[in-house]
């Protein structure tokens, strides 16, 4: 078992206990080894609700032939599980499940990490300036600049400004920036999942692909840096208005789409339905992947969650391929 996927339970009032139970009781035939982070009193309710026994075993009596084992990290639940109004521990035990896990992919015991949902405005009650996964991770890691790509198998988005407002995109856009998106992405595409020199397509950044905007930054931003990365080997075109861009993508004539700002890229990424969207952060100095959706706190604990887009990750995780 020379693989091991590491996987962060989420927010623990989330749905991210149960899609991880569920999909790995399917998956322990897998020659890779699977390595949960989270508590066990919290797993061990979350089999009991879903009628399955553990399967795991704990990482002090585990053996080289167990495929999944937990290590157990953060605080243990109050009597009665983790509850909603308790944020302080919902929030500490996240962070300890995503500090543990970084730390092993930093120092190489993980191949991969597949993170749960977790909750941004919760985490902020302890944390005032968190905005995400992959800005936490990035932190951990000392590295700068990340890269966020979602894919639902019809397309594959990259986003130039993650989660920041709308009014602040065109700012945070600069030449530079937008450069070392482009290249942080091909070079990750080739390395984890041997896509070689994508086939790119830019979004503009306003209507029309700025058209309408006297000094529009298609125009002294995007047009510039295009033209240089194309000088450069780059097989990369734009920017196109959006409007038209993300249906003509559908075809496939593109590897890659990049987006101005979250909402422009998610939408259109999110539009067919969350069950096959998965979260790619590239940049890092291992592979993160994450399922498309949230914590889905009106479902949880109740056996509702559907589990193809955690499947997806994993399977993604397992192969090395954005497969369907």
């Amino acid at each position: 078992m020379n693989q091991r996927i590491g996987i962060t339970l989420g927010d623990p009032c989330g749905i991210g206990p149960e899609i991880t139970v569920r999909t790995l009781s399917k998956y322990q035939k897998e020659k890779v080894k699977f390595v949960i982070y989270g508590n066990s009193s919290l797993l061990e309710e979350t089999a009991r609700q879903m009628d399955t026994s553990p399967f795991w075993k704990l990482e002090e009596h585990s053996t080289s032939n167990d495929s999944v084992i937990l290590k157990t990290v953060g605080p243990k639940p109050p009597l009665g599980g983790f509850k909603k109004e308790d944020l302080k521990s919902r929030v500490r035990a996240t962070l300890a499940m995503l500090d543990a896990a970084s730390k092993d992919c930093l120092e190489g015991t993980l191949t991969c990490l597949v993170t749960g949902p977790i909750d941004k405005s919760v985490v902020r009650t302890l944390l005032p300036k968190f905005t995400g996964h992959t800005e936490y991770l990035a932190e951990k890691a000392s590295i700068s600049k990340t890269v966020m790509m979602l894919d639902n198998t019809e397309l594959r988005v990259v986003l130039l400004t993650n989660h920041i407002a709308l009014r602040d995109v065109a700012k945070n856009i600069t030449e530079a920036q937008f450069e070392s998106s482009v290249k942080i992405t091909a070079k990750a595409l080739s390395k984890w999942f041997r896509i070689d020199h994508p086939q790119i397509a830019v979004a503009g950044i306003n209507p029309h692909a700025g058209e309408i905007v006297n000094d529009a930054e298609e125009d002294h931003i995007l047009k510039p840096v295009i033209k240089k990365l194309k000088s450069q080997g780059y097989c990369i075109e734009g920017p196109f208005a959006a409007d038209s861009l993300f249906p003509k993508a559908r075809n496939g004539k593109w590897d890659l789409l990049i987006a101005a700002y979250h909402d422009q890229g998610l939408i259109a990424a999110k539009y067919p339905g969350i069950d096959k969207v998965v979260n790619v952060t590239l940049g890092l100095p291992y592979l993160r992947i994450s399922p498309g959706h949230g914590v889905a706190y009106d479902i949880a604990g109740k056996g509702l969650a559907d589990t193809r887009s955690f499947e997806r990750a994993l399977r993604i995780a397992i192969t090395g391929k954005l497969e369907a």
